[in-house]
């Protein structure tokens, strides 16, 4: 469900969910614009779930500093994606570890300077490469 933020996907849910069949797998992500109020994504879960969906979560990318968006400081982008950890042991959903990829000090960083960091447009939309690697880290939670 596309839209500005996790609350106009929450609002637009009821037209989603009559599509939803029992196994589905659901990748739930969730954006720089949805800041830490995860009730609306806890609403959106517990609705998919309502249908018998499998649901995985993949945490907010961080957003370029040059704007200083909230989740271009490291330090909250951390609290929100151990929120999220936290959030997703709580409803029973998988998780995407999406922050070891995305850190300079991390072993497993993708290697993408910070000042590169969503270059679609320069605040808090990832690029083509950024979404690249966000869907082999997907796979890489199936596969291993």
């Amino acid at each position: 469900i596309g839209g500005t933020n996790i609350f106009s996907g929450r609002d637009r849910l009821q037209y989603v969910l009559p599509t939803v069949n029992f196994g589905d797998l659901v990748v739930l992500a969730y954006g720089t614009n949805d800041g830490l109020d995860l009730d609306a994504l806890n609403d959106v879960v517990q609705g998919f779930k309502s249908k018998g969906a499998n649901i995985i979560l993949m945490p907010t990318p961080i957003a370029n500093p040059a704007n200083n968006h909230p989740m271009s400081n490291e330090s909250e982008w951390a609290k929100l994606n151990q929120r999220m950890v936290n959030e997703a042991m709580r409803m029973g959903c998988a998780i995407v570890p999406t922050w070891h990829y995305l850190l300079d000090h991390s072993p497993m960083s993708i290697g993408l300077s910070s000042k590169f960091r969503s270059n679609q447009n320069l605040i808090n939309h990832p690029g083509l490469f950024e979404f690249q690697c966000y869907g082999k880290m997907l796979v890489n939670a199936f596969t291993g």
